[in-house]
């Protein structure tokens, strides 16, 4: 039987895929994430695979005979793109599309489509249409009904050869860079008749090409790609790194291929999207130095007091001779915090990258300050070397985990992603009952410039949802991750994750300023 599956290294995350057809089994090597898969699972769900539609399709339609020519075709793409002597990509590229089209070919895309239409795969979201009738958008940029149907056979299709793109591009971008690796693939599939003449592909390649024929096409900061090839790189980059990548039918709340095309083009339309650079306020370029740099060498903002108390974080970590310690690092910080599990703290405390680009950024202050809050002096955390903080850190997430936080935790770890992609939630303001309770809770007043009075803890609240909501964050944890800790044992050391910004997020937040205060 021939089988196409993902292996996951984390809840979102996959490292390779797998062609296999009786003992025989090809690894296609690279790295992507799911898109569009709700980030908290019930533990009992069956795990989403992204080759479960074209699976069912072989099944049903395929003899033993027709799956094992089809395994050799695999198999001989498998050994140009994982096997082969690497010594020209043009070279690659014009042996593997002939096999390409032969496997297209082969599957026979339009019976292929014509058992999408009426598969269980195929589910319109219900408020698809309501979505596109409340504004007043081109019909060049509106997706109703029919177009999805469509956008989801040509998912599907292109997702038969994803294997081969997959590899491939995971093997260029370490010599290109992911915009040109997107574009080189693309040449795959960009004159395969086939996949063009798709109604979907005409749909997806008429909103790309209005989005930036009407607002025009960035500045490119490099040469990597030209002007003339920036459209393509954002058709290839939707297609290969949205659809082919996306649980169909969507389980993410309020998401769905719709919004997934219009995150794609959002994310190119300015060159900050793409290329962030960091901000270091009242210093000049040369000073690259992250903030836990910084605050240490100056004594003024670092009283001796709260560094010698941000030392209990960081017992443990060392011996008398400040050699590392491996074992019962986290046990005095546990019982002294009331952390159930050291193991994991410790767990995530390994897992930690070396050389994050760490900075302390306004939700991670203040998330630390509210778990430990009555326990440890707010102050400390400015106070605290690069060790402490990022025990603190994982004590916190573990913490939070034990108190029921699903979100809180992954961002507690959430730090700046130069290559991200902006998300635009709703929700995320403060309502009248979270004013309400905030209010109550605190008595002191400032005025701004204008002479206007605000609560202090209004005022907290609403920058660190600002803050957060306004930025582009990766993270050392998924969503809800640590309740599940048979994924997490499968993430590897250094490990980051985008995330997206959740409303459930500003539940957490006002949850825990609730208990924090009751």
């Amino acid at each position: 039987m021939l089988e196409l599956t993902i292996r996951r290294t984390s809840s979102k995350k996959f490292e390779s895929i797998l062609v296999t057809f009786n003992e025989q089994t090809l690894k296609f090597n690279g790295e992507a994430g799911i898109k569009l898969e709700r980030a908290i699972r019930d533990r009992n769900e069956a795990t989403y695979n992204l080759f479960d539609c074209l699976n069912d399709y072989i099944q049903g339609t395929m003899d033993h005979d027709q799956q094992l020519e089809l395994f050799s075709l695999y198999q001989k793409a498998w050994n140009i793109v994982e096997v082969g002597k690497f010594q020209d990509y043009n070279e690659d590229l014009a042996e593997l599309k002939p096999v390409i089209n032969e496997i297209l070919d082969f599957i026979n895309i339009y019976k292929y489509c014509s058992f999408i239409q009426y598969s269980k795969y195929l589910q319109i979201p219900k408020d698809l249409s309501e979505a596109a009738s409340k504004g007043d958008y081109p019909e060049q940029t509106t997706i109703m009904d029919h177009d999805y149907v469509e956008l989801v056979k040509l998912a599907f299709v292109v997702r038969s050869i994803y294997p081969i793109i997959f590899g491939l591009m995971f093997r260029f971008e370490d010599i290109m860079g992911s915009g040109f690796s997107d574009l080189v693939c693309g040449d795959l599939i960009k004159d395969n008749p086939t996949i063009t003449g798709m109604p979907g592909w005409h749909k997806l390649k008429t909103y790309v090409d209005f989005a930036f024929n009407k607002r025009g096409i960035p500045a490119q900061p490099d040469s990597v790609v030209s002007v003339e090839n920036f459209v393509d790189k954002v058709l290839f980059n939707t297609v290969f790194n949205r659809l082919c990548c996306a649980a169909i039918p969507e389980t993410e709340e309020g998401k769905n291929i719709a919004t997934a095309i219009n995150a794609s083009v959002k994310q190119h339309e300015s060159v900050g999207t793409n290329f962030t650079k960091r901000d270091y306020p009242s210093e000049s370029d040369d000073d690259k130095r992250s903030i836990y740099d910084k605050y240490q060498i100056s004594e003024d903002v670092r009283p001796s007091d709260e560094a010698v108390s941000a030392e209990f974080f960081s017992f443990g970590l060392f011996d008398e001779e400040d050699n590392p310690r491996y074992k019962d690092r986290f046990k005095y910080a546990c019982l002294a915090l009331k952390v159930e599990q050291p193991l994991l703290v410790e767990k995530i405390y390994d897992n930690l990258s070396p050389n994050w680009d760490f900075e302390l950024e306004d939700h991670i202050l203040k998330l630390l300050q509210l778990t430990f809050a009555w326990k440890v002096s707010p102050f400390i955390y400015e106070a605290a070397g690069y060790d402490q903080l990022m025990a603190a850190i994982c004590l916190a997430q573990v913490r939070l985990a034990e108190m029921g936080f699903k979100y809180l935790p992954t961002v507690l770890g959430a730090i700046k992603d130069p290559t991200g992609i902006r998300t635009y939630p709703d929700g995320m303001k403060l309502n009248e009952d979270d004013k309400e309770f905030l209010a109550s809770i605190c008595d002191i007043q400032t005025r701004n410039n204008d002479g206007r009075s605000f609560n202090e803890a209004l005022v907290a609240a609403n920058e660190f949802l600002e803050k957060f909501s306004n930025g582009i964050w990766r993270s050392n944890l998924e969503y809800g991750v640590l309740d599940d800790l048979e994924v997490y044992a499968l993430v590897k050391q250094g490990a980051l994750f985008s995330i997206d910004i959740s409303i459930e997020v500003k539940n957490e937040f006002m949850e825990l300023v609730r208990q924090v205060n009751s």
